[in-house]
């Protein structure tokens, strides 16, 4: 699991050096040389919007969204280990869905063939950083799943 973890911080890193990078080289082309591209502020958005994506997947390995603690800690030990099981089980439902409907939606602009008006880029490039950043989040909740169900972790 350490060399996914490293793998999605190694993405998250790229993503967001390369849209400041960008964003930088766009500044000074803009004021000391008077170039304009009117495509890239839609790619400094993709570019950060893909590295929080990538990140709020290895953020699920550490169990650090969002979650029912001050429910779950009034429940005994044996019941929290349940309950949090639970919690993982209808997560890992709804971003299986979630990754369902993204991939039809990139299958479709795929095959509608149309362009981002910000980028300029094809459709469904700019679409393609949603499944893959779910397909890193299920992953996690797996592995939370099936410790859960090993009896290693209690939440």
């Amino acid at each position: 699991m350490s060399r996914l973890i490293r793998i999605e911080r190694a993405v998250t890193v790229f993503l967001i050096l390369a849209a400041a990078s960008f964003s930088l080289i766009t500044i000074i082309a803009r004021y000391f040389f008077g170039l304009g591209f009117p495509w890239s502020d839609g790619i400094f958005v993709m570019l950060t919007i893909w590295g929080g994506l990538i990140a709020s997947a290895t953020i699920i390995d550490k169990r650090g969204h969002i979650c029912m603690d001050a429910v779950v800690s009034k429940f005994p030990s044996n019941m929290q280990r349940w309950l949090t099981l639970l919690g993982d089980l209808i997560a890992t439902f709804f971003l299986l869905f979630l990754l369902f409907l993204s991939i039809n939606q990139l299958v479709f602009l795929y095959h509608s063939g149309g362009n981002s008006l910000l980028t300029y880029l094809p459709a469904w490039i700019e679409f393609m950083g949603i499944p893959i950043s779910l397909v890193f989040m299920v992953i996690h909740y797996f592995v939370h799943v099936f410790r859960g169900l090993k009896g290693g972790e209690k939440g």
